[in-house]
């Protein structure tokens, strides 16, 4: 393993130690406690649903959307003021179709 190896890792190992403090933080701040574990868990659950509805011309297109949560989930989203997707797009708002094809 050479330096660099060693410097990325250990970049990685950091920022994953900033990240658990920032949830950690928002948790407190939000006064569901200090453990961020039940956040991180919630947030790792979180799905996605593929939505295609038939078309008369035999063309696949859908939507990709998020479930909504659960008495446990929305609760902590609310406390949090957390407001989860009812859709995704990518990261320039462009909606795609099942197969990745831009609708």
């Amino acid at each position: 393993m050479g330096m660099q190896d060693g410097a990325r890792r250990s970049l990685v190992c950091f920022m994953a130690f900033v990240i658990w403090k920032t949830f950690g933080r928002m948790c407190r701040n939000a006064g569901i406690g200090d453990e961020p574990r039940k956040l991180i868990q919630m947030l790792k659950a979180m799905t996605r649903v593929d939505i295609i509805p038939p078309t008369g011309k035999g063309i696949d297109t859908g939507l990709q959307c998020v479930p909504k949560p659960g008495k446990d989930f929305a609760w902590m989203f609310q406390k949090l003021q957390i407001v989860p997707p009812d859709r995704l797009t990518s990261a320039r708002g462009i909606i795609f179709d099942a197969k990745g094809y831009q609708l």
